[in-house]
């Protein structure tokens, strides 16, 4: 980029620098002081569009750029010091934005981190018109195939949107007396552009800003689909089950170890009968060792033929009676 700085004929107190951009494209930035007043107005903003109207590019298959456009930014200076700008070329176009995964947990949705991949507008054969005179087919890939994703926009909206960005972006803003060059029926960006402190972002912000708008617009087309799926499930809280899962564990290597000794010991495995218990318990009594017994059955007749009692000294033991 080239600078040429020169004062206006005449004005002492003023003089413009024109920076001319790689595509020829010239702006100019001009600063005056007002002796009178002491007041000086600097042009800090100055942007042209340079790709308006839904510019397709030079190629058949060109990138989707609604808009794109140069700029200078000036920084405030004292009279008769060089000119720190920041030169620009911005371009707005359509992109796809994928998501890998969208949760909502209590109305409140997680995205996951996005990808984006540059949309290229491409026009189908028509029988009737040569082209499809109202839809702007989009797809993910310079040429179109099968396996990438098609999208279309309607051409009208295209256009229009990019005029719109265009016209916006062709403005000028001047501190001090404040003058704004920002065409009618637009807003004015110069002000904020120029005393933005990191432009891309602001131009990032700007660009999500309307992407939004465009999707919540009245004119915008929802897609039926299911946003919100309820789902049960149980909790499980580890610590609280620590106790109970130790006794029944406990309880496990206990009944392992009593039947190995019982085992080892060639015991028979009386399990839950009470009788063996009670027979363990009488004293004096040729039924008292109960190993060479035979099972259940064995105990349940000698208990049909004797009559116990328990003991009378504290021993808490049976005696077999007459």
């Amino acid at each position: 980029m080239s600078k040429a700085c020169a004062h206006a004929p005449h004005q002492p107190n003023s003089f413009t620098c024109t920076y001319t951009f790689p595509s020829k494209n010239r702006l100019s930035s001009t600063y005056f002081l007002d002796e009178t007043d002491s007041t000086a107005q600097l042009t800090r903003w100055n942007s042209s569009s340079i790709a308006g109207g839904g510019n397709l590019g030079t190629e058949v298959n060109g990138q989707a750029i609604l808009s794109g456009f140069e700029a200078i930014q000036v920084f405030p200076i004292a009279f008769g010091t060089p000119m720190p700008i920041h030169a620009w070329e911005c371009s707005l176009s359509l992109c796809l934005k994928t998501y890998a995964t969208v949760e909502i947990t209590n109305s409140a949705a997680n995205l996951s981190s996005s990808t984006k991949q540059p949309l290229f507008a491409f026009d189908t054969p028509n029988t009737v018109y040569g082209a499809d005179q109202q839809w702007l087919n989009l797809t993910t890939r310079s040429k179109p195939t099968e396996s990438s994703s098609n999208y279309t926009i309607r051409r009208a909206d295209f256009y229009n949107t990019g005029n719109y960005l265009s016209t916006m972006f062709t403005a000028a803003w001047s501190d001090g007396g404040g003058v704004d060059s920002s065409q009618a029926g637009v807003p004015s960006v110069g002000p904020q552009l120029a005393t933005s402190s990191n432009l891309s972002e602001s131009m990032a912000i700007l660009a999500t800003s309307m992407a939004e708008a465009i999707r919540t617009g009245p004119n915008s087309t929802t897609i039926s689909g299911n946003s919100y799926v309820q789902k049960t499930f149980i909790h499980v809280s580890w610590g609280w089950l620590a106790l109970p899962l130790t006794l029944i564990l406990s309880s496990g290597v206990m009944l392992f170890l009593v039947a190995y000794r019982t085992r080892k010991e060639g015991l028979p495995a009386w399990k839950n009968d009470h009788l063996a218990m009670l027979f363990s318990r009488m004293e004096g009594s040729e039924y008292q060792n109960i190993s060479s017994r035979a099972g259940s059955k064995d105990l349940e007749n000698i208990a049909r033929d004797i009559h116990v009692q328990l003991s009378q000294d504290g021993r808490m033991l049976f005696i077999q009676t007459e």
